[in-house]
Parts: C-alpha cells; structure tokens; sequence
C-alpha cells in the first residue's frame, strides 16, 4: 500500500483483501483434495500391513474399509457377526490404522505446505523494493524549507 495513490487507496485495500481471501479459500480446497487423496492411499498402506493379524476371512475386506474410511475421514464400524475377540481386535487394527494413516497423510500435506510457504518467503524477497538509505536530495531540501514531494 505504500506506493498507493492516496485517492486509491482504499480501492487497493479493497483487492488486497479480495485476493487474499480467494487465495484462502483456494488454498483450503486444495489442500483438502489433496489430504482426501494422500490419506485414501496411506490407509490402505496402513491396512496392508496390519491384515495379516487378523483371520483369513477378514483381510481383504479390512482392507477395503480402511482404503475406503479416508473419503469419510473417520473409521469405518466393525463388521456385523465377529466373535468379541476378533471384534476387539478388528476395532483397535481399525482405529491404529486411521490414526497412523492420517498422520502420513498430514506430515506430506504439512511439509508440502511448508515447502511451498518458503518458496513463496524467497520470491517475495527477490521482488520486494530495496530499502536504501535515503538520497541526500530530500534532506537538502528539508533544510532549506521545501517539502518534498511524493
């Protein structure tokens, strides 16, 4: 805003924060698209490694809930029809499951942000205007009884 016209300010104001508010809401979508499909693919990584604790029968349809609990961003229920041990065990490969997924989910989504939030730190940097020191021009003018002018 400094190098604004005074007149057009807050027309300037007004974009400035039009944009960054579009930029938010962009951003969230994105980041939530991304999450949704980051954490489809780590809990079925998740699943994978932990199906083979569970009984022959229930492997692949564990499996295919926690691929599938990522579109609901929470764990799926126990199938109907398990004897109470192996629907203990289901709950708590379930629950670990999700948990451990959304964690890898999250850490890329995080460090992709941060990446791209340095990348933007050093581009605005590299087209920010140089503060300098000021030329001896206004000072001599100052002294002298003239405003300078902007």
């Amino acid at each position: 805003m400094d190098g604004v016209d005074p007149r057009l300010a807050g027309a300037a104001s007004g974009v400035s924060s039009t944009t960054r508010q579009i930029g938010g809401v962009l951003g969230t979508a994105v980041l939530g698209a991304l999450l949704s499909a980051r954490l489809s693919s780590t809990l079925r990584g998740e699943a994978e490694k932990r199906a083979g604790r569970l009984p022959e029968a229930l492997r692949a349809r564990f499996v295919d809930d926690s691929a599938a609990a990522g579109q609901h961003f929470r764990p799926l229920p126990v199938p109907d029809g398990l004897s109470p041990a192996a629907t203990m065990l289901y709950e708590r490969l379930t629950v670990d499951t999700f948990a451990a997924g959304f964690v890898g989910a999250m850490r890329g989504i995080l460090v992709g942000c941060a990446v791209v939030l340095v990348a933007a730190t050093v581009f605005c940097s590299l087209f920010s205007p140089q503060r300098g020191k000021p030329t001896a021009e206004p000072a001599r003018k100052r002294q002298a009884g003239t405003a300078p002018r902007e």
